[in-house]
């Protein structure tokens, strides 16, 4: 009884703790900004993705980080080792390849990233060596982002075949949601035929 004469109850700790289904569901902070990464590969096409990302990083005060894959020194000796079957090709030192290629991704990023921080983003930048959907995978599981972005020239049948499609193999093997944004051969980050 209190002091006016009004009874009080006490609740057990047991009884305000969340319903079994709820304490299951994934909880993320409130405060923390969700990242977001973009997969580039040095294409104004592929930089079509980038305005969309920009706007759900600054809604959301996302951190975003840019990743193109440059190519490994495996893959050059594997495509360079055998011209035609039975028959060894040329050594080659891929070390002249790589660091060129990596000169260039980290050039092409940085510049990238100067843009989108002079829009106050917060941007990081990776170049890892590898097949770009497993790098871009790889990255985004390790950084935990919550969002791939990238373009897709939405190639179907016979031409994801023979070209294969770094997009669909993102979507099929990230384990966040990937937003895609098809552009079409041709088109720039100027020219858009939407």
């Amino acid at each position: 009884m209190t002091p006016g004469g009004l009874r009080t109850r006490s609740v057990s700790d047991d009884r305000l703790a969340e319903p079994k289904s709820m304490s299951r569901m994934p909880r993320r902070a409130t405060n923390q900004p969700h990242s977001r990464l973009i997969a580039l590969d040095g294409s104004p096409a592929a930089e079509r993705v980038i305005e969309h990302v920009e706007a759900i990083a600054r809604a959301f005060g996302s951190t975003v980080t840019l990743v193109r894959a440059s190519v490994s020194a495996e893959t050059i000796l594997a495509e360079t080792a055998e011209t035609s079957p039975g028959q060894m090709g040329p050594v080659i030192d891929p070390t002249p390849i790589v660091e060129t290629d990596r000169a260039v991704a980290v050039e092409y990023l940085d510049g990238i990233a100067a843009r989108l921080r002079a829009h106050n983003l917060t941007v990081n930048t990776e170049h890892p060596e590898g097949p770009a959907a497993a790098e871009i995978v790889g990255r985004a599981n390790a950084l935990g982002v919550s969002l791939i972005a990238m373009t897709t020239h939405g190639r179907s049948g016979l031409g994801r075949v023979i070209f294969g499609s770094v997009a669909d193999s993102v979507l099929r093997h990230a384990k966040c949601p990937v937003l895609l944004v098809r552009v079409r051969d041709g088109e720039s980050k100027t020219s858009r035929n939407d």
